[in-house]
């Protein structure tokens, strides 16, 4: 397997955690820009004469613009999550099929930061075995 190919299956984790938990920070915004939406317009004080409502119409058009902003806001971050999503639930397939021994070594390099050199001293290795060993996981996945 060539250099390259195992930097890219590398990024592909790193991108499968950062959106794991970009996940959680968009599902919290959509649900804030919903209820947003929802309650929009709902505190509007109410017109009580001709001479207000001449004002009023340009106060109107500005707050249907800011609630069609936050609809598309809305509606990208739904399209963004659901990619995410996807992804996701894709990498999570390959994860399942690894085996335990597989998963901790993924997790060490991954998500908790440790070097080739460090898992090599912990597998009483070197770190170019940790590296092939890596990289056939990587390909499994």
């Amino acid at each position: 397997m060539s250099e390259s190919w195992g930097r890219a299956n590398e990024s592909l984790i790193r991108v499968f955690l950062m959106y794991c938990q970009k996940l959680l920070d968009s599902y919290d915004e959509i649900r804030h820009l919903q209820a947003k939406i929802s309650t929009f317009g709902l505190s509007s004080p109410r017109i009580k004469s001709l001479e207000e409502a001449k004002y009023q119409s340009s106060a109107r058009s500005q707050s249907e613009t800011e609630l069609l902003q936050l609809i598309e806001k809305r509606d990208a971050l739904r399209n963004e999550y659901q990619y995410m999503d996807w992804f996701c639930y894709q990498i999570q397939l390959g994860l399942m099929k690894l085996s335990p021994e597989d998963l901790e070594l993924l997790y060490l390099r991954f998500e908790r930061g440790y070097t080739l050199r460090q898992l090599g001293d912990m597998l009483c290795s070197n770190k170019d075995s940790v590296q092939q060993q890596l990289s056939e996981i990587l390909e499994r996945l």
